[in-house]
């Protein structure tokens, strides 16, 4: 790049989030691989403990219990389970991903011990005293032949027959069913078998099984670092087809998680690094809400926020593409320097390069970097400003319309203007040219295809109070600058076209707090506005409480995905976090529910 961008650490504090469309944190304690269940009344959840480990291993000595009445308050009970309650383990004894489950009005907590051995315990009591069962190991490397090298992350399911099965292992799973009183296996144990995984998927750890609407549903991580895939089959002990990603990768070496189905809601909990100092073996709870498909598929909603940039804390202006060759979808935005202190006046929305991060379905989202200009782009020899790249495809070349300005200034009174760049492979990008449109401090280009295979730009003027001009092109290479694009109040910036529902649609930011303006076109000249704003009103989400800005719409099997970018606190705050919601068309126009829970799986 022509300017050196310094990182910055930035320590993400999770939120509590009341919308169903939200994670919610269980406790500001580290605390990780969850057993949730609904005992004698209440929610309970059983936990390694990574609040007392070294913060180097996954060495802690215990295991912690939560619990609520109300899946949103939670109690943290601390390590109240120590792994001495196995007389015959090891004085240190590792506690690693526990279970639990109730059986004949007793409770039995399930444990791997040391790596090698899964012992059982007994209470009266959800919360304990818990006592070992049998005096010695439920499953054990080498006594039982096929435990595996590590018999952990133990997972119980009943199945309606009574039967129980215990799944535990790493890079083979396995299955051995317990006899009535859960003292002993019967029959050996059994490898689960999954069919059809895709090219470099397999299991890695953390089985789960649980049962919807008549088909078993198998869930595990796939390594180290790992996704949560998912399997279904007619039986528990399978075999099992692989249906798909659940959770995708994490920033961190592990994945855990379990489905708790209680009042016909089906809740996915997991870990994840999310408190300030978390880390690999620093993990945090978290809950969400499962979706099914009418075809079975499993589904999460969208986190809340979507995405925050790990650098900056600036995320904005995103623009989304599919990486053909990756088989990812790319989100490239603008990194304003939001954290970066001793920055006068709007010298922080400067110096900016533009991030990347990249998606399997639209949902989860990671930083990749930024991106790496070449050195011919006009105006660029220091440290240079990057803005609101609008990226698409055409044939077999990737175009980046993107805003440039030179330099770092602390008002808005300096050029830009927007260049015009290619690529074969979303990473190396060739600087084609500056277009020569209405004025010196032009931003912001939307792109559209035509009808009639012509393109069309829309962008901000600003030199005319901030409005919206467009210009014309055959082949994305040669532009002809129309003047106004007529919009009825059509002051704003940002300008998003694209086609839905037999219509052309036009979105544009309308400044301060005011959400988005929608147009609505037969022949993308000639414009109606929507008697109402989009994302004017605050939301209720985790960092969603301003309105939206600088939008995207990702069109998937027909249904339309709108991506922006929100200050979450009062509204000349600098921090920015991206967020997504679904379009819904009510009467002609647009109109979306920024609260709802969106499931978003894009295709290509």
């Amino acid at each position: 790049m022509n300017a050196v961008f310094a990182g910055l650490a930035l320590s993400l504090a999770a939120a509590v989030a009341s919308t169903a469309s939200a994670q919610t944190l269980l406790t500001n304690n580290f605390s990780a691989d969850p057993s949730p269940h609904y005992f004698a009344g209440q929610y309970v959840v059983y936990a390694t403990d990574d609040q007392n480990n070294s913060g180097k291993y996954w060495d802690s000595t215990s295991w912690r219990v939560l619990t609520s009445s109300n899946l949103a308050n939670w109690k943290d009970h601390g390590p109240i389970l120590p792994a001495n309650i196995f007389k015959w383990a090891s004085a240190d004894a590792k506690a690693w991903a526990p279970e639990a489950f109730e059986h004949q009005g007793k409770y039995y907590f399930f444990a791997p011990v040391g790596g090698k051995q899964i012992g059982i315990a007994v209470a009266d009591n959800p919360l304990g005293p818990f006592v070992d069962l049998i005096g010695k190991p439920l499953v054990e490397t080498p006594r039982d032949a096929n435990a595996g090298d590590e018999p952990i992350d133990p997972a119980v399911f009943r199945d309606n027959d009574g039967r129980v099965f215990l799944y535990f292992g790493t890079r083979v799973p396995k299955v051995v069913q317990l006899s009535a009183d859960l003292k002993a296996s019967v029959g050996g144990i059994k490898n689960v078998t999954v069919n059809n995984f895709p090219a470099k998927t397999g299991y890695g750890e953390a089985p789960f099984l649980h049962q919807h609407n008549g088909t078993y549903y198998f869930s595990f991580s796939t390594g180290w670092p790992g996704q949560i895939v998912y399997a279904t089959g007619a039986s528990p002990l399978g075999p099992f087809t692989y249906r798909g990603v659940l959770i995708d990768f994490l920033q961190i070496s592990t994945n855990h998680h379990a489905i708790l189905e209680r009042d016909g809601k089906s809740l996915l909990f997991y870990h994840d690094k999310v408190l300030p100092g978390g880390g690999d073996h620093r993990r945090s709870i978290l809950m969400t809400e499962l979706a099914y498909g009418a075809d079975g598929s499993m589904q999460i909603p969208a986190p809340k926020p979507l995405f925050r940039d790990p650098v900056f804390d600036g995320a904005a202006d995103p623009s989304i593409i599919y990486d053909d060759a990756e088989k990812k979808w790319k989100m490239f935005y603008t990194n304003r320097r939001a954290n970066v202190p001793g920055l006068s006046s709007v010298s922080w929305v400067h110096g900016t390069p533009i991030g990347v991060a990249d998606s399997l379905d639209g949902r989860a989202w990671t930083y990749r970097g930024t991106v790496d200009f070449p050195q011919e782009i006009p105006n660029t020899s220091s440290t240079a400003t990057y803005w609101a790249p609008a990226v698409l495809k055409h044939e077999n070349t990737y175009h980046m319309y993107l805003t440039v300005v030179p330099g770092v200034f602390e008002d808005w009174k300096h050029p830009r203007a927007i260049v015009h760049l290619t690529s074969a492979n979303l990473k190396q990008w060739k600087y084609e040219s500056t277009l020569k449109l209405s004025s010196d401090r032009v931003i912001d280009a939307g792109v559209l295809r035509l009808k009639d295979g012509t393109w069309r730009m829309w962008y901000n003027n600003e030199p005319t109070g901030k409005s919206i001009y467009y210009a014309d092109s055959k082949d994305l290479y040669g532009w002809t600058d129309k003047g106004t694009a007529q919009l009825p109040r059509d002051r704003g910036e940002a300008p998003l076209p694209f086609v839905w529902k037999g219509k052309y649609w036009l979105l544009t930011d309308l400044l301060g707090n005011e959400g988005l303006g929608a147009y609505r076109s037969d022949d993308a000249q000639t414009w109606s506005r929507q008697p109402h704003s989009l994302l004017d009103k605050p939301g209720k989400g985790t960092d969603d409480q301003n309105g939206g800005h600088h939008p995207e719409v990702v069109i998937s099997n027909d249904r339309a995905y709108l991506f922006y970018f929100v200050h979450p606190g009062v509204p000349d705050n600098k921090r920015s976090s991206m967020q997504v919601t679904e379009l819904k068309l009510v009467d002609g126009w647009l109109t979306t529910d920024r609260d709802a829970p969106v499931y978003i799986n894009l295709k290509p």
